[in-house]
């Protein structure tokens, strides 16, 4: 096991937990999962377990649940959670939060895609953004401020669906793994002073 995981497994975990927050589970999302959860087993000790946690929880639900369970998180109901930073910070969409990241976009020279109907701040857009950060020679002070200052609020999206939907499993293990590889970076590039 290693101590942290690299920068460009993290950005390629980023990447899987785009695809899954802003299109949901179908058959090749799902492989991606599978095989993204088999290499992080092999990770920090607190990675690798979260990992293992949620294949489990992913072997025991057919694709058509999995599909059910994001729906049922992130899409439908009073008890859906809306996986934005605004509505974590503020409590409203499209507030601060969504126009900090659009400047740090555009600083970028980069913009989200029109065609996915998601604000900037959607946790499914930051992990895109920010997985590119990471894949980007020289960027690496600039994927650590973009994680403090924008994906650090993960904890949140569990919290709601730990208190809203307690009984989804699905959506639960694998929220729980991205805060475990969100923190696993933020503890390793991040000096924690006392």
């Amino acid at each position: 096991m290693t101590e942290h995981l690299s920068d460009r497994v993290t950005a390629l975990v980023a990447l899987t937990f785009s695809d899954w927050l802003l299109k949901g589970a179908d058959d090749s999302i799902c492989s991606s999962l599978t095989a993204m959860m088999q290499t992080l087993s092999e990770g920090p000790q607190t990675v690798a377990k979260a990992a293992c946690q949620a294949a489990h929880v992913l072997r025991e639900s057919s694709i058509e649940e999995q599909s059910r369970c994001w729906t049922r998180a992130f899409c439908v109901g009073e008890g859906s959670v809306t996986p934005h930073q605004s509505v974590a910070v503020t409590g409203l969409v499209m507030q601060e939060p969504r126009d900090e990241v659009l400047q740090v976009m555009s600083d970028f020279g980069l913009a989200p895609e029109a065609a996915l109907h998601e604000p900037a701040d959607h946790l499914g857009v930051l992990l895109a953004f920010w997985a590119r950060l990471l894949a980007a020679p020289g960027h690496a002070d600039a994927a650590v401020s973009f994680a403090e200052k924008h994906l650090s609020w993960v904890s949140w999206v569990r919290a709601e669906l730990a208190a809203k939907q307690p009984d989804n499993d699905v959506a639960m293990a694998l929220v729980t793994l991205l805060e475990t590889v969100i923190d696993d970076f933020l503890r390793k590039h991040v000096r924690v002073t006392a």
